[in-house]
C-alpha cells in the first residue's frame, strides 16, 4: 500500500484495454507477492481498490471490464540488474505515501526515464516540473495499511497521492512521447549535476569519512 500500487493498478486499467498494446510491469518483495493476487480480484470483481468511492464509482465500469496487460515480478535481482531493467522501460511510475529518500525514481530518472511520482514526500527535492511528472498530495495522515514496516511508522502521517493527478500523468507521457523523452533526458542532467557520488564526497568531507571508513570494514 505504501508504493501505491492501488493507484497504479486502477489507473492501469481506467486507461489502457488488451490491445492498448501497453504493459505494466510491476515489481516488488515477498510481501507484495501476497498482497498482489487480492489487489487484482478486488479490480476484477468490480470493488473499488482506491479509497476515493466518488472517483471508483465514475471509472468502475472502465476498471472492471479492461484486462490491460500486467508483467509482475516479486524476486530479487543483483545491483548490476537495475539498469537492465530499466532501461527495457518506457516510463517509470512511483506514487508512494512516504520514502525516507527514494532512491528507485532517481534510478530511473538517471536511466533517463520519464518518472511519476508523489511530491509532496521526500522526493519533493527532485520531483520538479521541468524533470518530472510530480502527483501532488491530498494531505497527510495516518495510514493502517503502511504500519507494518517498523513499529516506528504506527500512527506516522502519510502522503495522500492525488488519484486524478497520477492517472493524468500517465496518460501525459502516453499522449506526447516525445517531450515525456524529453524530460527524462533532463532528469538524467539534473542527477548528474547534483547528485553524483563524487560530487556529493567532494562537498561532505564527514559523508567522504564515513565512507572510507565503512570500506575498511
Amino acid at each position: 500500500a505504501r508504493k501505491g500500487v492501488d493507484l497504479v493498478l486502477t489507473a492501469h486499467h481506467e486507461l489502457f484495454t488488451e490491445s492498448s498494446k501497453v504493459a505494466l510491469f510491476v515489481k516488488g518483495d515477498s510481501y507484495g507477492a501476497k498482497l498482489f493476487p487480492k489487489d487484482m480480484a478486488t479490480i476484477y470483481s468490480g470493488e473499488p481498490l482506491i479509497n476515493d468511492i466518488k472517483i471508483h464509482k465514475q471509472i468502475r465500469t472502465k476498471t472492471y471490464k479492461n484486462k490491460p496487460i500486467i508483467l509482475y515480478s516479486f524476486q530479487s535481482y543483483p545491483d548490476d540488474m537495475i539498469p537492465e531493467i530499466l532501461l527495457s522501460l518506457d516510463a517509470f511510475v512511483f506514487p508512494s505515501r512516504g520514502e525516507g529518500f527514494g532512491l528507485p525514481p532517481m534510478e530511473a530518472m538517471s536511466c533517463e526515464l520519464p518518472v511519476v511520482a508523489t511530491s509532496g514526500t521526500s522526493m519533493e527535492e527532485f520531483m520538479l516540473p521541468d524533470i518530472s511528472y510530480p502527483v501532488k498530495s491530498n494531505g497527510w495522515k495516518p495510514d493502517p495499511r503502511c504500519d507494518w514496516i517498523t513499529n516506528q511508522y504506527k500512527d506516522n502521517l502519510f502522503a495522500g497521492p492525488d488519484y486524478i493527478t497520477y492517472r493524468d500523468a500517465v496518460w501525459e507521457i502516453y499522449s506526447n512521447r516525445e517531450a515525456a523523452k524529453n524530460k527524462g533526458i533532463r532528469a538524467r542532467q539534473f542527477v548528474i549535476e547534483n547528485y553524483d557520488l563524487f560530487l556529493i564526497l567532494l562537498f561532505h568531507p564527514n559523508l567522504r569519512l564515513l565512507l572510507y571508513d565503512e570500506l575498511r570494514l
